[in-house]
Parts: structure tokens; sequence; C-alpha cells
């Protein structure tokens, strides 16, 4: 049993396996790690999204999504900007939950560039002339908004994670680490699956 639980990797090889995945999933729009569920809280209550993963960085370990600055979610984050991601990743068999607070950028040099760096027929998705969740009456968003104007970035400064593998007959292993300030790991440890 010993040998099983050795071959089950250690935490700074598992923590490393878990960033590339995120930057992979930055980077590809057919990677497991694309997309995300971003989770807020608001009034007490939670809210959860699908959101596109456009960046991950393990240095300062965080997260990057674009949205539309007239977005719910952006106003659940001014409110409060704790927030959640959860993914899943079916082909290597693992959870990563992210935990941090969200900054949003809007108008600025960090939009301006990732605005560049957006492909044109994605550019649309930010020119709505509804704000996104406002009731229209019709099935089909009209566009004529300015889509430079709508659209921002938001960073998510991670501060806890928890990586769960699922394994055969019961092995599985599950990880959490800490960071108190970013780049700054505190915690890293084996927890139970």
């Amino acid at each position: 049993m010993q040998d099983q639980l050795n071959k089950l990797g250690d935490l700074e090889a598992s923590l490393d396996v878990v960033w590339q995945t995120l930057m992979q999933g930055a980077a590809s729009r057919h990677s497991a790690a694309r997309l995300a569920t971003l989770s807020t809280v608001v009034g007490g209550k939670p809210a959860a999204r699908t959101i596109v993963l456009r960046g991950a960085e393990q240095k300062t370990p965080s997260v990057v999504f674009y949205t539309d600055i007239r977005s719910q979610k952006i106003k659940e984050l001014k409110e409060n900007p704790a927030a959640a991601l959860t993914y899943y990743s079916v082909p290597q068999k693992f959870q990563v939950r992210l935990s941090g607070q969200a900054k949003i950028h809007h108008a600025d040099q960090l939009t301006d560039k990732a605005w560049s760096g957006l492909k044109e027929e994605e550019q649309p998705d930010y020119a709505g002339s509804h704000a996104p969740g406002e009731e229209t009456g019709r099935p089909i968003q009209e566009l004529g908004g300015n889509a430079s104007e709508n659209f921002a970035v938001v960073r998510v400064i991670i501060s806890e994670l928890e990586w769960l593998q699922l394994g055969q007959k019961g092995f599985h292993r599950r990880a959490a680490f800490r960071w108190d300030a970013p780049g700054a790991l505190s915690y890293k440890e084996w927890i139970a699956p």
C-alpha cells in the first residue's frame, strides 16, 4: 500500500501541474481548463456562472477573465470582491478550486492590451446595445454598443487553491495551498479527499 501512496506524487509537482493546466486553459480554447465556474456572493446569496479563462500566472498566483463592465458579476464584485472559481478536467480527472480577491480593470492599460489581443470575431461579444441580463423582449441581442468601452478585465489574486484528483479503487489525492501575499506560499499540505 505504501508503494501505491508514494506513486501519488508530491505537493510541489501537483501544484505545478495545476498551474500548467490553468495556463493551457488560458491559451487554448480546446483545453479542459478553458471554462470555469465563477462564484460570487451578493446579499448573502451565492451566484455562479461560467467564465472563459483568459490568463493564469503562477509566480503571483492569479487568473484572468474578460467580461462586459455592465454585467451583474461586475456589480457583485464591486460590492464584494471575494471570488471563487472551480473547474474539472475530465482527461486528468481532477478538480481545482481557487479563491481570492477580484480586481476589476476598465479603461486602463491592461484592458487596452487585452482588447488589442482579442480576435476580431470576439469583439462584438461586448457590443450589445443592452447590458447583459437586461430584459429585451426578443431572443436576439442587438449590437450597437461601443464594444471597447464595455470591455473589462477581471484579475483574481489567488489566496487559496485546492486540488482533488480522482484515482482508481479509492486512491484519490487532495492537496491544499494558501498564499499570505501574492507569490508568498504559506501553506501546502495533503488533506483527506
